[in-house]
C-alpha cells in the first residue's frame, strides 16, 4: 500500500513523497518520474501550482537516486542490482497497481520509463505526459557521455568527471543538474544511460509511443529541448505534441507557470 504521508518514505525499496489531497474522483493521482541523475524534489514547485492543487502527487526517486539510493545503501531496496529501464517499469507496474489508474508524468529518462510502463501495464496508467523523453540519439546529451565509459571506468572516475564538468557550466540550470547528478549511484546511472542510448539509436521509440493503448502527449521544451530529429520522428508517428516556450530540456524549471497550466489541461482532458 502506498504510504499517504507528506514526507519522503520508503515502501518496498521506493522512496516516495506524497503531496496533495486524498485520492478520489475529484483528485486524480499524478505520478512524477524524474530524469537521469535527477531528484524527485525537482518537481515539488510544480506540484504546488494552483492549477494542480486539486491533484494528489506521488514524487518518486528512481533506483539509485535521492532517497532510493539511501534505502539501497541501508539494504532496504527491492532490487539486488541496478535495474534496467524495462525492469524499472516492471517494478513500478507492481508497486503502483493499488493506486491505479494514475497519470504518469515522466521527464527525460522518466518519460522513457513511463512509456515502457504504459506498454507493459496499460491498466495501471490512465495517460502518459512525456516531457522531453529521449526519442533520437541527439537527445542523449548526458547519457551518451556516461555510456561512453566502460562501467568500471565510470564508477572509478567517470562519474566524478562528468558531474564536475556539468556543475561548472555557466548555465545555472545545467550547473544545478551537475550537482544533483553527483548524488546518484554511478552504476545505476551507467545502466540507465546505456539503455537510453540503445532506446534512441534505432529511432523506433516514436512509433512505440504512438502504439500505446493509453493516451500519450509529448511536451517539448522549445527551442532547447527535444532535438529537431526527435520532433520530426514524433510528427511522422503522429504523436500528439505540445511546446512550452521559451524553454530548454527542463521546461518545468524554465516556464513553471505555463508548464503547470498545460499539464492541468492534459490531466483534465482539455
Amino acid at each position: 500500500m502506498i504510504n499517504p504521508t507528506t514526507h519522503a518514505t520508503g515502501d518496498r525499496g521506493w522512496s516516495v513523497r506524497r503531496i496533495g489531497p486524498t485520492t478520489g474522483p475529484a483528485s486524480p493521482t499524478i505520478v512524477w518520474l524524474h530524469g537521469l541523475g535527477e531528484l524527485a524534489t525537482t518537481f515539488a514547485p510544480i506540484t504546488a501550482a494552483a492549477a494542480l492543487a486539486h491533484c494528489a502527487h506521488l514524487l518518486i526517486d528512481l533506483p539509485g537516486h535521492g532517497g532510493a539510493r539511501a534505502l539501497e545503501d541501508a539494504g532496504a531496496a527491492a532490487w539486488a542490482s541496478p535495474p534496467s529501464i524495462d525492469a524499472t517499469a516492471a517494478l513500478l507496474a507492481t508497486w503502483l497497481a493499488p493506486a491505479a489508474p494514475v497519470v504518469v508524468i515522466g521527464h527525460s529518462l522518466g518519460g522513457v520509463i513511463a512509456t515502457a510502463l504504459a506498454a507493459r501495464a496499460p491498466e495501471v496508467v490512465a495517460q502518459v505526459i512525456d516531457v522531453d523523453g529521449n526519442v533520437a540519439l541527439p537527445d542523449c546529451t548526458y547519457s551518451s557521455q556516461i555510456a561512453g565509459y566502460a562501467l568500471a571506468d565510470y564508477v572509478a572516475h567517470g562519474h566524478a568527471e562528468v558531474s564536475a564538468r556539468l556543475a561548472a557550466h555557466a548555465d545555472p540550470i545545467i550547473a544545478g543538474y551537475g550537482q544533483r547528478l553527483a548524488t546518484a549511484a554511478p552504476a545505476q546511472l551507467w545502466r540507465y544511460s546505456v539503455d537510453l542510448v540503445a532506446w534512441s539509436r534505432d529511432e523506433d521509440s516514436a512509433r512505440r509511443r504512438a502504439a500505446l493503448t493509453v493516451p500519450l502527449t509529448y511536451v517539448a521544451g522549445h527551442p532547447g529541448g527535444a532535438s529537431p530529429r526527435s520532433r520530426a520522428l514524433l510528427a511522422e508517428a503522429a504523436v500528439p505534441t505540445i511546446e512550452v516556450s521559451p524553454a530548454g530540456h527542463w521546461p518545468f524549471l524554465d516556464q513553471p507557470a505555463t508548464f503547470a497550466v498545460r499539464v492541468a489541461g492534459l490531466v483534465a482532458g482539455d
